[in-house]
Protein backbone atom coordinates (compact mmCIF):
# COMPACT_ATOMS: atom_id res chain seq x y z
CA UNK A 1 0.00 0.00 0.00
CA UNK A 2 0.84 3.47 -0.99
CA UNK A 3 1.26 5.13 2.81
CA UNK A 4 -0.53 5.27 6.22
CA UNK A 5 -3.54 7.23 6.27
CA UNK A 6 -3.89 8.36 9.87
CA UNK A 7 -7.79 9.08 9.02
CA UNK A 8 -8.23 5.27 8.08
CA UNK A 9 -7.94 4.56 11.91
CA UNK A 10 -11.07 6.66 11.89
CA UNK A 11 -14.48 4.65 11.69
CA UNK A 12 -12.84 1.80 9.58
CA UNK A 13 -15.14 -0.48 9.68
CA UNK A 14 -17.81 1.69 7.58
CA UNK A 15 -15.66 1.73 4.99
CA UNK A 16 -18.19 -0.51 3.01
CA UNK A 17 -21.05 0.82 4.98
CA UNK A 18 -22.08 2.44 0.89
CA UNK A 19 -21.64 -0.08 -2.16
CA UNK A 20 -18.82 1.58 -4.07
CA UNK A 21 -18.24 2.11 -7.76
CA UNK A 22 -14.41 1.77 -8.63
CA UNK A 23 -14.70 1.47 -12.18
CA UNK A 24 -11.98 4.11 -13.63
CA UNK A 25 -10.24 5.32 -16.71
CA UNK A 26 -7.28 6.39 -17.57
CA UNK A 27 -5.74 9.16 -19.64
CA UNK A 28 -2.76 7.81 -21.52
CA UNK A 29 -2.09 9.77 -24.77
CA UNK A 30 1.08 11.46 -23.71
CA UNK A 31 3.90 11.55 -20.88
CA UNK A 32 1.21 11.04 -18.65
CA UNK A 33 -1.05 7.86 -17.39
CA UNK A 34 -3.49 9.41 -14.89
CA UNK A 35 -6.33 7.60 -13.71
CA UNK A 36 -9.74 9.04 -13.29
CA UNK A 37 -12.99 7.57 -11.30
CA UNK A 38 -16.56 7.88 -11.08
CA UNK A 39 -17.11 9.23 -7.96
CA UNK A 40 -14.95 12.74 -9.14
CA UNK A 41 -11.80 11.73 -6.99
CA UNK A 42 -8.68 11.03 -9.13
CA UNK A 43 -4.95 10.16 -9.12
CA UNK A 44 -5.08 7.08 -6.69
CA UNK A 45 -6.61 3.23 -7.03
CA UNK A 46 -9.41 3.21 -3.87
CA UNK A 47 -8.79 -0.83 -4.09
CA UNK A 48 -4.93 -1.31 -3.27
CA UNK A 49 -4.70 2.45 -2.09
CA UNK A 50 -2.32 2.56 -4.40
CA UNK A 51 -0.99 6.15 -6.65
CA UNK A 52 -2.67 6.45 -10.29
CA UNK A 53 -0.68 9.28 -11.64
CA UNK A 54 2.50 8.00 -13.40
CA UNK A 55 5.08 10.01 -14.79
CA UNK A 56 6.52 9.61 -17.13
CA UNK A 57 4.58 6.98 -18.31
CA UNK A 58 6.28 3.88 -18.56
CA UNK A 59 8.46 4.46 -15.60
CA UNK A 60 6.76 3.28 -12.40
CA UNK A 61 7.42 6.45 -10.66
CA UNK A 62 3.89 8.31 -9.34
CA UNK A 63 3.64 12.27 -8.52
CA UNK A 64 -0.32 11.86 -7.67
CA UNK A 65 -2.43 10.41 -5.27
CA UNK A 66 -6.36 11.03 -4.22
CA UNK A 67 -7.32 14.00 -5.89
CA UNK A 68 -10.73 15.61 -5.86
CA UNK A 69 -13.22 18.90 -6.29
CA UNK A 70 -14.69 20.31 -2.91
CA UNK A 71 -17.74 22.41 -3.21
CA UNK A 72 -18.82 24.54 -0.18
CA UNK A 73 -21.66 27.24 0.73
CA UNK A 74 -24.56 28.31 3.53
CA UNK A 75 -27.44 27.53 2.16
CA UNK A 76 -29.47 30.77 2.26
CA UNK A 77 -32.82 29.53 3.88
CA UNK A 78 -31.51 27.75 6.48
CA UNK A 79 -27.70 29.12 6.91
CA UNK A 80 -26.60 25.74 7.14
CA UNK A 81 -23.46 24.76 5.82
CA UNK A 82 -23.78 22.22 2.74
CA UNK A 83 -19.99 20.57 2.02
CA UNK A 84 -19.23 17.67 -0.99
CA UNK A 85 -16.02 16.46 -0.31
CA UNK A 86 -13.91 13.35 -1.19
CA UNK A 87 -10.38 12.36 0.31
CA UNK A 88 -9.60 8.67 0.52
CA UNK A 89 -13.36 7.29 1.13
CA UNK A 90 -12.16 5.72 4.55
CA UNK A 91 -15.90 6.52 5.86
CA UNK A 92 -17.75 6.55 2.37
CA UNK A 93 -18.26 9.24 -0.19
CA UNK A 94 -20.14 12.23 -1.00
CA UNK A 95 -20.59 11.99 -4.69
CA UNK A 96 -21.93 9.10 -6.87
CA UNK A 97 -21.96 8.91 -10.76
CA UNK A 98 -24.65 10.07 -12.97
CA UNK A 99 -27.51 12.86 -13.16
CA UNK A 100 -29.85 13.96 -10.89
CA UNK A 101 -33.04 14.95 -11.95
CA UNK A 102 -34.03 18.15 -13.16
CA UNK A 103 -37.13 19.28 -11.48
CA UNK A 104 -36.75 17.40 -7.59
CA UNK A 105 -32.45 17.42 -7.97
CA UNK A 106 -32.95 13.50 -6.71
CA UNK A 107 -31.01 10.35 -7.49
CA UNK A 108 -30.06 7.09 -6.18
CA UNK A 109 -27.88 4.19 -6.26
CA UNK A 110 -29.40 2.76 -9.15
CA UNK A 111 -29.27 5.66 -11.29
CA UNK A 112 -25.43 5.48 -9.87
CA UNK A 113 -24.78 1.95 -11.24
CA UNK A 114 -26.14 2.58 -14.89
CA UNK A 115 -23.46 5.44 -15.07
CA UNK A 116 -21.08 4.42 -13.38
CA UNK A 117 -18.64 4.46 -16.00
CA UNK A 118 -16.13 6.97 -17.72
CA UNK A 119 -16.37 7.09 -21.85
CA UNK A 120 -13.56 7.61 -23.57
CA UNK A 121 -12.87 8.91 -27.59
CA UNK A 122 -9.15 9.66 -29.28
CA UNK A 123 -9.20 12.74 -31.83
CA UNK A 124 -8.03 9.76 -34.34
CA UNK A 125 -10.81 7.62 -33.82
CA UNK A 126 -12.84 10.65 -34.45
CA UNK A 127 -10.79 11.83 -37.99
CA UNK A 128 -11.50 8.21 -39.26
CA UNK A 129 -15.37 8.07 -38.51
CA UNK A 130 -15.09 11.33 -40.47
CA UNK A 131 -13.77 9.80 -43.45
CA UNK A 132 -16.61 6.90 -44.01
CA UNK A 133 -19.39 8.39 -45.75
CA UNK A 134 -21.91 5.75 -44.61
CA UNK A 135 -21.72 4.87 -41.03
CA UNK A 136 -22.94 1.63 -40.01
CA UNK A 137 -23.08 -0.23 -36.12
CA UNK A 138 -20.58 -2.10 -37.21
CA UNK A 139 -18.28 0.14 -38.55
CA UNK A 140 -18.42 2.34 -35.89
CA UNK A 141 -16.07 2.42 -33.28
CA UNK A 142 -17.38 2.13 -29.84
CA UNK A 143 -16.10 4.85 -28.57
CA UNK A 144 -18.41 6.94 -30.97
CA UNK A 145 -21.64 4.97 -31.04
CA UNK A 146 -21.76 4.67 -27.09
CA UNK A 147 -20.76 8.38 -26.76
CA UNK A 148 -23.54 10.15 -24.13
CA UNK A 149 -24.76 12.60 -26.22
CA UNK A 150 -28.89 13.76 -25.73
CA UNK A 151 -31.22 11.01 -27.09
CA UNK A 152 -28.17 8.10 -27.93
CA UNK A 153 -30.23 5.09 -28.42
CA UNK A 154 -26.85 3.31 -28.96
CA UNK A 155 -25.55 4.22 -25.25
CA UNK A 156 -25.21 1.11 -22.77
CA UNK A 157 -25.10 0.92 -19.28
CA UNK A 158 -21.87 -1.57 -17.64
CA UNK A 159 -24.37 -4.29 -17.64
CA UNK A 160 -24.89 -3.37 -21.29
CA UNK A 161 -28.38 -2.75 -21.11
CA UNK A 162 -29.78 0.88 -23.17
CA UNK A 163 -28.44 3.83 -20.85
CA UNK A 164 -31.31 6.09 -19.83
CA UNK A 165 -30.19 9.63 -21.06
CA UNK A 166 -31.61 12.12 -19.72
CA UNK A 167 -33.51 15.19 -22.39
CA UNK A 168 -31.09 17.85 -22.35
CA UNK A 169 -27.44 18.68 -22.54
CA UNK A 170 -24.94 16.00 -21.75
CA UNK A 171 -22.09 14.98 -23.64
CA UNK A 172 -20.94 17.40 -26.12
CA UNK A 173 -21.35 16.46 -29.48
CA UNK A 174 -21.35 17.66 -33.49
CA UNK A 175 -24.53 17.26 -34.70
CA UNK A 176 -23.97 16.69 -38.28
CA UNK A 177 -27.95 17.37 -39.36
CA UNK A 178 -28.95 20.07 -36.92
CA UNK A 179 -31.86 17.86 -35.25
CA UNK A 180 -30.73 18.19 -31.92
CA UNK A 181 -29.87 14.12 -31.15
CA UNK A 182 -26.93 12.34 -30.94
CA UNK A 183 -27.20 9.28 -33.36
CA UNK A 184 -24.05 8.67 -34.43
CA UNK A 185 -25.64 7.21 -38.02
CA UNK A 186 -26.52 10.47 -38.79
CA UNK A 187 -22.55 11.29 -38.99
CA UNK A 188 -22.98 12.47 -35.19
CA UNK A 189 -19.84 12.08 -33.25
CA UNK A 190 -17.83 13.60 -30.01
CA UNK A 191 -17.08 17.30 -29.36
CA UNK A 192 -13.94 16.91 -27.83
CA UNK A 193 -11.15 18.95 -26.86
CA UNK A 194 -7.38 17.43 -27.26
CA UNK A 195 -5.77 14.21 -28.88
CA UNK A 196 -7.80 12.33 -26.24
CA UNK A 197 -10.80 13.00 -23.93
CA UNK A 198 -12.48 11.27 -20.77
CA UNK A 199 -15.66 12.26 -20.49
CA UNK A 200 -17.88 11.31 -17.03
CA UNK A 201 -20.70 12.88 -14.80
CA UNK A 202 -21.66 12.94 -10.84
CA UNK A 203 -23.63 14.33 -8.63
CA UNK A 204 -23.35 14.83 -4.75
CA UNK A 205 -27.01 13.51 -3.77
CA UNK A 206 -27.41 9.80 -4.69
CA UNK A 207 -26.61 8.92 -1.32
CA UNK A 208 -25.38 10.44 2.05
CA UNK A 209 -22.73 12.12 2.60
CA UNK A 210 -20.51 9.74 4.28
CA UNK A 211 -17.03 11.65 3.60
CA UNK A 212 -17.73 15.03 5.16
CA UNK A 213 -21.06 14.14 7.11
CA UNK A 214 -23.15 17.27 5.49
CA UNK A 215 -26.30 17.81 3.85
CA UNK A 216 -26.46 17.66 0.14
CA UNK A 217 -26.19 20.87 -2.48
CA UNK A 218 -27.97 18.93 -5.09
CA UNK A 219 -24.82 19.49 -7.62
CA UNK A 220 -24.31 17.07 -10.98
CA UNK A 221 -20.75 18.02 -12.26
CA UNK A 222 -20.06 17.14 -15.90
CA UNK A 223 -16.53 16.42 -16.72
CA UNK A 224 -13.76 16.06 -18.91
CA UNK A 225 -10.43 15.44 -18.96
CA UNK A 226 -8.24 15.56 -22.05
CA UNK A 227 -4.13 16.12 -22.89
CA UNK A 228 -2.00 16.17 -26.64
CA UNK A 229 1.07 15.13 -27.34
CA UNK A 230 2.38 18.34 -28.82
CA UNK A 231 5.42 20.08 -28.05
CA UNK A 232 5.07 21.63 -24.74
CA UNK A 233 2.06 19.62 -23.58
CA UNK A 234 3.39 16.44 -23.51
CA UNK A 235 3.59 16.27 -19.86
CA UNK A 236 0.49 18.08 -19.25
CA UNK A 237 -3.04 17.23 -18.67
CA UNK A 238 -6.67 19.05 -18.05
CA UNK A 239 -9.41 18.53 -16.13
CA UNK A 240 -12.48 20.63 -17.15
CA UNK A 241 -15.53 20.91 -14.68
CA UNK A 242 -18.94 22.06 -15.14
CA UNK A 243 -21.18 22.91 -12.02
CA UNK A 244 -24.98 22.50 -12.53
CA UNK A 245 -26.72 23.47 -9.11
CA UNK A 246 -29.78 21.24 -9.92
CA UNK A 247 -32.20 21.98 -6.63
CA UNK A 248 -33.60 25.42 -5.23
CA UNK A 249 -31.60 26.28 -3.02
CA UNK A 250 -29.63 29.69 -2.96
CA UNK A 251 -26.02 29.42 -1.51
CA UNK A 252 -24.21 32.26 -0.43
CA UNK A 253 -20.17 31.96 0.43
CA UNK A 254 -20.20 29.16 -1.67
CA UNK A 255 -16.32 28.10 -2.55
CA UNK A 256 -14.89 25.84 -5.09
CA UNK A 257 -11.76 24.29 -4.05
CA UNK A 258 -9.34 21.65 -5.57
CA UNK A 259 -7.26 19.51 -3.10
CA UNK A 260 -4.32 17.16 -3.75
CA UNK A 261 -2.36 14.93 -1.76
CA UNK A 262 0.18 15.08 -4.71
CA UNK A 263 3.17 12.60 -3.18
CA UNK A 264 6.16 13.77 -5.69
CA UNK A 265 7.43 9.67 -5.26
CA UNK A 266 8.26 9.41 -1.76
CA UNK A 267 5.10 10.68 0.21
CA UNK A 268 6.86 12.04 2.85
CA UNK A 269 9.80 14.78 1.44
CA UNK A 270 7.35 17.27 0.01
CA UNK A 271 7.42 20.81 -0.17
CA UNK A 272 4.28 23.04 -1.38
CA UNK A 273 4.28 26.68 -3.07
CA UNK A 274 2.36 29.10 -4.81
CA UNK A 275 2.54 31.38 -8.25
CA UNK A 276 -0.46 33.93 -8.00
CA UNK A 277 0.62 35.34 -10.98
CA UNK A 278 -0.27 32.07 -12.29
CA UNK A 279 -2.59 30.76 -10.09
CA UNK A 280 -0.66 27.86 -9.75
CA UNK A 281 0.36 25.18 -6.70
CA UNK A 282 3.36 23.42 -6.70
CA UNK A 283 4.28 20.47 -5.30
CA UNK A 284 8.13 19.78 -5.25
CA UNK A 285 11.02 17.74 -3.59
CA UNK A 286 12.08 19.26 0.38
CA UNK A 287 15.62 17.99 -0.50
CA UNK A 288 18.24 16.58 -3.33
CA UNK A 289 16.94 12.88 -3.37
CA UNK A 290 13.55 11.11 -3.37
CA UNK A 291 13.86 8.24 -0.94
CA UNK A 292 12.17 4.58 -1.09
CA UNK A 293 11.74 2.15 -4.33
CA UNK A 294 8.67 4.85 -4.80
CA UNK A 295 10.51 7.71 -5.07
CA UNK A 296 12.33 9.44 -7.87
CA UNK A 297 16.00 9.44 -6.67
CA UNK A 298 17.71 12.18 -7.82
CA UNK A 299 15.94 12.59 -10.87
CA UNK A 300 13.57 14.71 -9.67
CA UNK A 301 10.12 16.52 -11.01
CA UNK A 302 8.15 19.49 -10.18
CA UNK A 303 4.32 19.08 -9.74
CA UNK A 304 1.84 21.87 -10.83
CA UNK A 305 -1.39 22.41 -10.68
CA UNK A 306 -2.56 25.16 -12.84
CA UNK A 307 -5.92 27.17 -12.87
CA UNK A 308 -6.74 28.18 -16.42
CA UNK A 309 -10.03 29.05 -16.35
CA UNK A 310 -12.89 30.40 -14.05
CA UNK A 311 -15.85 31.72 -14.49
CA UNK A 312 -15.09 35.14 -12.67
CA UNK A 313 -12.33 36.03 -15.06
CA UNK A 314 -12.95 38.52 -17.55
CA UNK A 315 -11.39 38.62 -20.45
CA UNK A 316 -7.36 38.55 -20.23
CA UNK A 317 -7.64 39.32 -16.09
CA UNK A 318 -7.68 36.35 -14.32
CA UNK A 319 -9.52 36.43 -10.70
CA UNK A 320 -7.14 35.85 -8.26
CA UNK A 321 -7.60 32.58 -6.20
CA UNK A 322 -9.40 33.07 -2.86
CA UNK A 323 -6.95 30.95 -0.88
CA UNK A 324 -3.96 28.14 -0.97
CA UNK A 325 -3.54 26.38 1.71
CA UNK A 326 -2.31 23.37 3.13
CA UNK A 327 -2.74 20.61 5.63
CA UNK A 328 -0.88 18.04 7.00
CA UNK A 329 -1.12 13.90 7.72
CA UNK A 330 -1.74 14.61 11.23
CA UNK A 331 -3.90 14.93 13.82
CA UNK A 332 -4.48 17.93 15.82
CA UNK A 333 -5.40 21.29 14.54
CA UNK A 334 -2.93 21.43 11.44
CA UNK A 335 -4.00 17.61 10.38
CA UNK A 336 -6.97 15.88 9.13
CA UNK A 337 -10.71 17.02 8.41
CA UNK A 338 -13.12 15.36 10.14
CA UNK A 339 -16.19 17.80 10.40
CA UNK A 340 -18.21 19.93 8.08
CA UNK A 341 -16.41 22.81 9.41
CA UNK A 342 -13.29 21.39 8.95
CA UNK A 343 -13.29 20.80 5.50
CA UNK A 344 -15.09 24.40 4.66
CA UNK A 345 -12.64 25.78 7.04
CA UNK A 346 -9.47 24.56 5.03
CA UNK A 347 -11.29 25.76 1.73
CA UNK A 348 -11.35 29.61 3.36
CA UNK A 349 -8.06 29.49 5.23
CA UNK A 350 -8.23 28.62 8.75
CA UNK A 351 -6.93 25.82 10.41
CA UNK A 352 -9.21 22.92 12.42
CA UNK A 353 -9.44 25.17 15.51
CA UNK A 354 -10.59 28.24 13.46
CA UNK A 355 -7.40 30.30 13.44
CA UNK A 356 -6.37 31.57 9.98
CA UNK A 357 -3.17 30.62 8.09
CA UNK A 358 -0.57 33.41 9.82
CA UNK A 359 1.91 35.70 6.90
CA UNK A 360 5.65 34.20 6.93
CA UNK A 361 7.35 31.11 7.07
CA UNK A 362 5.24 29.86 9.31
CA UNK A 363 1.45 29.50 8.66
CA UNK A 364 1.07 27.49 11.69
CA UNK A 365 2.06 30.00 14.66
CA UNK A 366 0.03 30.78 17.43
CA UNK A 367 2.36 33.32 18.99
CA UNK A 368 3.97 36.46 18.19
CA UNK A 369 2.74 38.74 15.29
CA UNK A 370 -0.46 36.77 13.75
CA UNK A 371 -1.73 38.55 10.35
CA UNK A 372 -3.77 36.65 8.25
CA UNK A 373 -2.72 35.42 4.86
CA UNK A 374 -4.32 34.12 1.93
CA UNK A 375 -1.91 32.54 0.48
CA UNK A 376 0.70 29.88 1.94
CA UNK A 377 4.69 29.99 0.52
CA UNK A 378 3.84 32.23 -1.98
CA UNK A 379 7.31 33.14 -3.39
CA UNK A 380 9.82 31.24 -5.57
CA UNK A 381 12.08 29.25 -3.77
CA UNK A 382 15.21 30.04 -5.97
CA UNK A 383 14.48 34.00 -3.63
CA UNK A 384 16.66 33.76 -0.44
CA UNK A 385 14.66 36.79 1.13
CA UNK A 386 11.11 35.33 0.59
CA UNK A 387 8.75 32.91 1.69
CA UNK A 388 9.33 29.78 0.81
CA UNK A 389 9.49 26.47 2.14
CA UNK A 390 13.49 26.47 0.71
CA UNK A 391 14.00 29.85 2.16
CA UNK A 392 12.41 29.00 5.58
CA UNK A 393 13.90 25.83 6.22
CA UNK A 394 10.72 24.45 6.77
CA UNK A 395 10.80 20.09 7.82
CA UNK A 396 9.27 18.06 4.34
CA UNK A 397 6.55 16.50 4.88
CA UNK A 398 3.44 14.95 3.44
CA UNK A 399 1.24 17.48 2.32
CA UNK A 400 -2.29 17.99 1.25
CA UNK A 401 -3.02 21.08 -0.66
CA UNK A 402 -6.09 23.42 -1.10
CA UNK A 403 -6.81 25.85 -3.76
CA UNK A 404 -9.93 27.59 -3.95
CA UNK A 405 -11.83 30.05 -5.65
CA UNK A 406 -13.46 33.63 -4.13
CA UNK A 407 -16.88 33.09 -2.43
CA UNK A 408 -19.85 33.55 -4.60
CA UNK A 409 -23.50 32.76 -4.55
CA UNK A 410 -24.40 30.09 -6.33
CA UNK A 411 -27.91 29.98 -8.36
CA UNK A 412 -30.47 27.05 -8.86
CA UNK A 413 -30.71 26.05 -12.39
CA UNK A 414 -29.01 28.80 -13.43
CA UNK A 415 -25.68 28.48 -16.05
CA UNK A 416 -23.39 26.35 -15.04
CA UNK A 417 -20.25 27.33 -13.27
CA UNK A 418 -17.08 26.10 -14.84
CA UNK A 419 -13.72 25.68 -14.15
CA UNK A 420 -10.23 24.55 -16.03
CA UNK A 421 -7.43 23.11 -14.18
CA UNK A 422 -3.69 21.82 -15.55
CA UNK A 423 -1.76 20.04 -14.42
CA UNK A 424 1.87 19.45 -15.68
CA UNK A 425 5.16 18.15 -14.49
CA UNK A 426 8.94 19.41 -15.26
CA UNK A 427 11.08 16.92 -16.89
CA UNK A 428 12.65 15.00 -14.67
CA UNK A 429 16.23 15.76 -14.11
CA UNK A 430 15.87 19.30 -13.97
CA UNK A 431 16.64 22.10 -11.86
CA UNK A 432 14.45 21.93 -8.41
CA UNK A 433 15.34 25.12 -6.93
CA UNK A 434 13.06 27.45 -8.95
CA UNK A 435 9.86 27.16 -10.89
CA UNK A 436 11.00 28.64 -14.08
CA UNK A 437 10.23 25.26 -16.46
CA UNK A 438 6.87 25.01 -14.47
CA UNK A 439 6.01 29.10 -15.70
CA UNK A 440 6.98 27.99 -18.97
CA UNK A 441 4.88 25.07 -19.48
CA UNK A 442 1.82 26.88 -17.51
CA UNK A 443 2.86 29.44 -20.37
CA UNK A 444 1.84 26.58 -23.11
CA UNK A 445 -1.15 25.08 -21.34
CA UNK A 446 -2.87 28.40 -20.74
CA UNK A 447 -2.19 29.22 -24.59
CA UNK A 448 -3.91 25.92 -25.56
CA UNK A 449 -6.29 24.87 -23.04
CA UNK A 450 -8.92 24.44 -25.55
CA UNK A 451 -6.89 22.41 -28.34
CA UNK A 452 -3.67 21.16 -28.95
CA UNK A 453 -0.48 23.20 -30.51
CA UNK A 454 -1.07 21.64 -34.03
CA UNK A 455 0.36 18.98 -36.08
CA UNK A 456 3.74 18.49 -36.63
CA UNK A 457 4.83 20.10 -40.35
CA UNK A 458 7.78 19.40 -42.89
CA UNK A 459 10.73 21.23 -42.06
CA UNK A 460 13.55 22.76 -43.93
CA UNK A 461 11.10 24.62 -46.75
CA UNK A 462 11.48 28.47 -46.95
CA UNK A 463 8.43 30.56 -46.33
CA UNK A 464 5.88 31.91 -48.43
CA UNK A 465 5.97 35.53 -48.16
CA UNK A 466 2.52 36.11 -45.79
CA UNK A 467 2.01 39.26 -47.20
CA UNK A 468 0.92 37.72 -50.47
CA UNK A 469 -1.68 35.59 -48.78
CA UNK A 470 -5.08 35.82 -47.07
CA UNK A 471 -7.28 33.29 -44.97
CA UNK A 472 -10.71 34.70 -44.03
CA UNK A 473 -12.79 34.32 -42.32
CA UNK A 474 -11.24 33.48 -39.03
CA UNK A 475 -13.13 31.80 -37.18
CA UNK A 476 -14.60 29.70 -40.44
CA UNK A 477 -18.16 28.56 -40.16
CA UNK A 478 -19.18 26.99 -43.49
CA UNK A 479 -15.95 27.34 -45.33
CA UNK A 480 -12.38 29.24 -45.14
CA UNK A 481 -11.07 31.15 -47.75
CA UNK A 482 -7.66 30.81 -49.58
CA UNK A 483 -6.51 34.22 -51.48
CA UNK A 484 -3.11 34.42 -52.99
CA UNK A 485 -2.12 37.98 -54.91
CA UNK A 486 -0.52 35.51 -57.54
CA UNK A 487 -0.94 33.33 -60.31
CA UNK A 488 0.63 29.64 -60.11
CA UNK A 489 -0.06 26.46 -58.60
CA UNK A 490 -0.29 25.55 -55.27
CA UNK A 491 -1.28 23.03 -52.69
CA UNK A 492 -3.65 23.22 -49.80
CA UNK A 493 -3.80 21.33 -46.67
CA UNK A 494 -5.97 21.22 -43.75
CA UNK A 495 -4.94 19.68 -40.89
CA UNK A 496 -6.88 18.49 -37.25
CA UNK A 497 -5.27 18.98 -34.27
CA UNK A 498 -4.46 15.20 -34.10
CA UNK A 499 -2.04 15.79 -37.50
CA UNK A 500 -4.63 14.21 -39.84
CA UNK A 501 -4.99 15.28 -43.30
CA UNK A 502 -8.70 16.37 -43.54
CA UNK A 503 -8.31 17.83 -47.20
CA UNK A 504 -6.67 18.92 -50.00
CA UNK A 505 -6.81 20.49 -52.75
CA UNK A 506 -3.90 21.58 -55.64
CA UNK A 507 -5.51 25.05 -57.54
CA UNK A 508 -4.15 27.52 -60.01
CA UNK A 509 -6.50 30.59 -59.47
CA UNK A 510 -6.09 33.38 -57.04
CA UNK A 511 -8.98 32.63 -54.89
CA UNK A 512 -9.40 28.75 -53.44
CA UNK A 513 -12.84 28.01 -51.21
CA UNK A 514 -12.62 24.93 -48.98
CA UNK A 515 -15.76 23.77 -46.75
CA UNK A 516 -15.20 23.45 -43.56
CA UNK A 517 -19.42 23.03 -41.99
CA UNK A 518 -18.38 19.42 -41.51
CA UNK A 519 -15.69 19.93 -38.79
CA UNK A 520 -16.25 19.96 -35.32
CA UNK A 521 -15.55 23.42 -33.70
CA UNK A 522 -11.82 23.69 -32.86
CA UNK A 523 -9.03 24.50 -33.91
CA UNK A 524 -6.95 23.55 -36.88
CA UNK A 525 -4.33 24.38 -39.18
CA UNK A 526 -3.75 25.02 -43.26
CA UNK A 527 -0.99 24.48 -44.70
CA UNK A 528 -0.52 26.05 -48.18
CA UNK A 529 3.06 24.89 -50.76
CA UNK A 530 3.82 27.13 -53.75
CA UNK A 531 7.22 26.67 -55.44
CA UNK A 532 8.56 24.62 -52.68
CA UNK A 533 8.08 27.29 -50.18
CA UNK A 534 5.94 26.42 -47.26
CA UNK A 535 2.96 28.72 -45.40
CA UNK A 536 1.24 27.52 -42.00
CA UNK A 537 -1.36 29.24 -40.65
CA UNK A 538 -4.12 28.62 -37.38
CA UNK A 539 -7.48 29.34 -37.78
CA UNK A 540 -10.63 27.92 -35.94
CA UNK A 541 -13.70 26.75 -36.60
CA UNK A 542 -16.91 28.02 -34.93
Amino acid sequence: MKKTILVLQLLAVSFWAQAQFTASEQLDINNVNAGFLVHGDMFWNPTTGNANYEFPKGSGKHCGFASALWVGGYNQSTNNLHIAAQTYRQRGNDYWPGPLNETTGASDTIIAADWAQIWKVNASTIDSFISVSNHTINNTHYSILEWPGKGNIYSKTPNNTTLNIPNRNMAFFIDVNNDGIYNPLDGDYPDIKGEQMLWWIFNDNSAAHLETGSLPLKIEIHSSAYACRQVGLENTIFVNYLIYNKGTSIFDSTVISYRSDIDIGYAFDDYTGFDSTYRMGVIYNGDNFDETISGYGNALTQKGCVLLKSPFDVGANREPLGNYTYYNNTAGRTGNPDTVKDFYGYMTGTWLDGSYFVQGCDPEATSGPLIPSKYVFQDDPSNTNGVSEVACNTTPNDRRFIMSSKAFTLLPNAQPIEFTFAFINTDTGVDNSNFNELRRLADSAYTYVNACSGPTFATGLPSIEENNIQLYPNPAHDYIMIKDAAQGQKTARLYSVSGQVLQEKTFSSQEQKMSTAQYAPGIYFLELIKNDKQLIKKFSVE
